[in-house]
């Protein structure tokens, strides 16, 4: 293809804005970054394709004035695989790692006039549209927050008097990153959590969830019974849940969705259905289910040597105060990490450390730090529910300013599977 042939291309890139203070010193800071991709598929199913591009920095104009120019290989119709994309358009998706900083992944929809039909000229209008409807929900250069559900996510937030205040009740070691591609490597010898004020647990809902920490099976596929005294227990932490701020304010938001019965003993039941129903997740052949969202999210699993779920730090300080977790370093880069807030980790669980088990490794688990036990579970309720009903997996939502990303997903088309927070 002629270079001068191929001007119908749209390059629309949705990037993070950044502040002087974030960037690395290997960060480009002129008015425009170049780079080079090669995508495979682009034109047929197997050929590499070249491209220059030169993107505008987002410090400059707002990530308006992108340029993109492709060098193209030639290509004639008996060239073309069986397979090749003969349409008007071929769409690619790209995930470009140093654009703007040296680590850090910014992702791009590239819409490629196929050269079959390079005469055809499109709009502005109809690119920007496009590109607006193809990129992909949940990725960070296009967050635009769920303005409704981060409403309601905030008021809980700013209303609950309940949780342990980070530096006081609760000290961080956040120690040294970690990758995920280095599992052979514990990069802390130091416990992620310092300190924690143990009188939190004389609280009601701390107390009442402490209790449940230990009525599980780890290992997936092994039946999970029930004990009298348990139902109690569980019952007795959804009566102090349902009297919070947090889950008032989840409710109130659920019944005028009508998602909700308003009833609070009914929203008791439908609340302790959604949570603590049991269900199968691996291939065991118990009756009751080996499985539930409340032990997938706030207790963690293990499956095939790996840990799932396990989403809370209170059974993080448990487990690792009992030398059964091992904190292996953060994921990402430090400036990803709200230490008073929010921290993505590496971790290993085995029964016995001392012994210099490995144990089931979890590679990247996002936690958040302090936060009461309502607090969590209303807001990852609010997320499993409103997915469910938009068909959404990926929620962007802000917290104090801070963004982050809402991910739930479903499990066995009715059981809430996982829900947890991310900050990619």
């Amino acid at each position: 293809m002629k270079e001068a042939g191929c001007k119908d291309v749209v390059f629309k890139p949705h990037l993070i804005q950044t502040k002087g203070d974030h960037l690395r010193a290997r960060t480009e800071e002129g008015d425009q970054s170049w780079m080079k991709i090669a995508a495979t598929g682009v034109f047929s199913l197997m050929e590499k394709t070249f491209f220059d591009v030169r993107v505008t920095h987002p410090k400059e104009a707002g990530c308006k004035d992108v340029v993109f120019k492709p060098h193209l290989i030639q290509t004639k119709g008996d060239h073309l695989r069986a397979r090749t994309e003969e349409g008007d358009q071929s769409w690619m998706k790209i995930a470009a790692t140093g654009v703007f900083s040296l680590m850090e992944k910014t992702f791009f929809d590239v819409w490629v006039t196929h050269p079959n039909s390079l005469q055809q000229v499109y709009s502005s209008e109809q690119k920007t549209s496009a590109a607006h409807n193809t990129l992909p929900a949940g990725v960070m250069g296009d967050f635009q927050p769920n303005e409704e559900l981060s409403n309601v996510i905030q008021r809980m937030w700013t209303e609950d008097d309940n949780r342990a205040i980070v530096g006081e009740d609760l000290i961080i070691n956040i120690g040294r990153r970690t990758f995920t591609r280095d599992q052979s490597d514990d990069r802390c010898s130091d416990p992620l959590i310092e300190h924690f004020n143990e009188d939190l647990f004389q609280r009601e809902s701390y107390k009442r969830f402490y209790d449940l920490l230990d009525n599980y099976e780890s290992a997936v596929g092994v039946e999970e019974v029930m004990t009298h005294m348990e139902i109690i227990e569980m019952k007795k932490f959804v009566d102090v849940v349902v009297s919070s701020r947090p889950m008032q304010i989840a409710k109130e938001y659920l019944v005028e969705k009508n998602w909700a019965p308003s009833d609070e003993e009914k929203f008791k039941d439908w609340l302790w259905d959604v949570w603590f129903t049991l269900y199968k997740r691996g291939r065991g052949r118990g009756r009751t289910g080996d499985s539930s969202g409340f032990e997938h999210v706030f207790v963690g699993e293990i499956r095939n040597g790996s840990v799932i779920g396990f989403h809370n730090w209170i059974q993080f300080y448990r487990l690792e105060n009992a030398r059964i977790v091992d904190y292996r370093g953060f994921i990402g880069s430090k400036e990803k990490q709200y230490g008073d807030f929010f921290i993505t980790i590496q971790f290993s669980w085995a029964e016995n450390l001392t012994n210099n088990e490995d144990g089931a490794l979890k590679e990247i688990s996002g936690i958040l730090l302090g936060t009461s036990p309502e607090f969590e579970m209303a807001m990852y309720t609010l997320a499993w529910v409103y997915g469910r009903k938009n068909s959404m997996v990926k929620i962007p939502i802000t917290i104090d300013g801070r963004r982050f990303y809402l991910v739930s997903h479903t499990h066995g088309g009715e059981y809430l599977g996982t829900s947890y927070i991310s900050s990619t």
